[in-house]
């Protein structure tokens, strides 16, 4: 089932979208990643999608 999320001003953070956007890339990558995220993926992906929900994305 896809979640739905509501963006509306003051409602919901750039953390929370970048977090949601983490969560679906992770899951669409399962496929090619043979292993686990590590820790530093996670957290590198985490700062790319937060990058990306300020219009900025990394080149």
């Amino acid at each position: 089932m896809t979640e739905r999320v509501s963006i509306n001003s003051g409602q919901v953070s750039r953390e929370y979208v970048a977090w949601m956007l983490m969560e679906k890339v992770i899951h669409s990558e399962a496929d090619i990643r043979r292993n686990s995220p590590d820790r530093k993926y996670v957290l590198d992906l985490f700062v790319e999608c937060l990058q990306a929900t300020g219009g900025h994305r990394p080149g």
